[in-house]
């Protein structure tokens, strides 16, 4: 764990040993934030259920909060299993534990946390697929055709969803037009995204 902090690498044991991220936290000295910082973090999202960590990553700005987002609207592609877990906390009534970890100047240093912290809690419930080890650039590629197969149209989607993805839609969003129309939006980000990297 020669990239992690020695609280860092602390909270990790803490957590393998009790499986209880706010009693790792506690034993650790790592303080989880739920505040979204302005430069790069590394963050964990946790089952507020059991307090269990199930998925850790990478970001900027609202990183953090877009699983739910895309989880709850079907558009999320490949991690079906952290989709699921997703889905379960939000139908059990309760919303996802979202909490920075640690924060970052740069780039790189993020990735090397997230990569650790992968790596040392991947046995332990964690729903990622990749060791962290991807690029946003490669990550975007490699996701997009599968993204645009599951693209549907408002009247399809809408007809397809529950009266309890509605409400949520609804809560989210501030109607189901505008949550459809959020991930529409975003796709055609993704999609011009995708055509600017370097072959």
């Amino acid at each position: 764990m020669s990239n992690l902090t020695i609280k860092q690498e602390n909270f990790c044991l803490a957590y393998v040993a009790t499986g209880n991220a706010s009693e790792a936290s506690e034993s650790s000295g790592i303080t989880l934030e739920a505040k979204t910082p302005t430069n790069w973090y590394v963050y964990l999202l946790i089952d507020p259920r059991d307090d269990s960590i199930f998925y850790v990553g990478k970001g900027r700005n609202k990183r953090m909060s877009s699983h739910a987002k895309y989880a709850f609207s079907g558009t999320s592609y490949v991690n079906e299993k952290k989709n699921l877990q997703i889905m379960s906390i939000i139908n059990s009534g309760a919303f996802v534990k979202e909490v920075v970890f640690a924060t970052y100047d740069k780039e790189e240093d993020a990735y090397a946390c997230e990569r650790e912290l992968i790596i040392s809690l991947r046995e332990h419930g964690l729903t990622n697929i990749s060791k962290g080890l991807r690029t946003n650039c490669e990550q975007g590629v490699a996701g997009s055709s599968a993204l645009f197969s599951r693209l549907r149209s408002f009247d399809d989607w809408v007809d397809s969803i529950s009266a309890c993805q509605r409400e949520l839609a609804c809560k989210v969003f501030g109607s189901v037009e505008n949550a459809h129309s959020f991930v529409s939006s975003n796709l055609y980000e993704i999609k011009n995204f995708v055509r600017k990297v370097p072959a």
